[in-house]
């Protein structure tokens, strides 16, 4: 199973994200709704379409007749393995979680974000009109990929994680014509518990200013740091490691 806690706040955004020490996770949680009233925490299984549905359900109910203005697909294994030893298991329990929870997810959660686009008279797309924002990896890069390749295989993640960029096109030309933005983006070693704590944060807003995407060389940034990333268009892959020009 690929637990996965789903929270809103009352600027409609749905993080997915996937936890290990689940108990540890819950109750951490639970302790931050606890101190604010617009935080939701709800239950989600984003390989499994029965609670996939339900939590958008729940989360439908939690808006209260408005949209959802973004939805953040954070989930994601990575299971060690090379081309000599990965098999159909693990690139199937790898697919399972990284691309078709995703494309789940956002299936069940679109009738929200389009309300919330059709709700917003703001010209063009935006994180602040209606978004879906997969997290991808630079190891999904093909055309960087000889760089890393001898210092970190890991095949079924590699090929998930560029699946997922494609699913992430697809998605933008689907649902551009409802006014959905929907990008991917590498945000690099960041705060989560694979990055610890002394890693600099990521924060993503929105800007009018099309196609500007920044961020600050790594060694200039202080330890603990948060930068921006400013998001207007669609159908990209942003890594950090490139300034946040397209890389495929």
């Amino acid at each position: 199973m690929h637990h996965l806690d789903c929270w809103i706040d009352t600027d409609a955004t749905l993080c997915c994200t996937q936890h290990f020490a689940v108990a540890i996770k819950i109750k951490a949680l639970n302790e931050l709704a606890a101190k604010h009233s617009n935080l939701k925490v709800i239950q989600l299984e984003a390989t499994d379409p029965e609670s996939v549905s339900k939590a958008a359900k729940e989360v439908e109910a939690h808006l209260n007749g408005a949209g959802l203005n973004v939805l953040i697909n954070n989930a994601g294994i990575l299971t060690p393995c090379s081309i000599e030893n990965v098999d159909a298991e693990d690139m199937l329990h790898v697919y399972s979680t990284n691309v078709v929870g995703p494309l789940l997810v956002v299936k069940a959660f679109l009738h929200l974000l389009k309300k919330a686009a059709k709700d917003n008279n703001e010209a063009g797309m935006s994180c602040s009109k209606a978004a879906v924002i997969n997290m991808s990896a630079g190891l999904a890069s093909i055309t960087v990929c000889q760089e890393t390749y001898d210092f970190i295989p890991v095949v079924s993640y590699r090929c998930s994680k560029t699946a997922l960029n494609m699913l992430t096109k697809c998605q933008a030309l689907g649902y551009t014509s409802d006014g959905v933005l929907c990008t991917a983006i590498h945000p690099g070693w960041v705060q989560t518990d694979l990055g610890g704590p002394n890693i600099i944060s990521l924060i993503i807003v929105q800007t009018f200013h099309p196609k500007f995407f920044q961020r600050p060389d790594d060694s200039q940034i202080p330890a603990g740091k948060s930068v921006t990333l400013r998001i207007t268009d669609s159908r990209r892959f942003y890594s950090w490691r490139f300034g946040f020009k397209v890389l495929i």
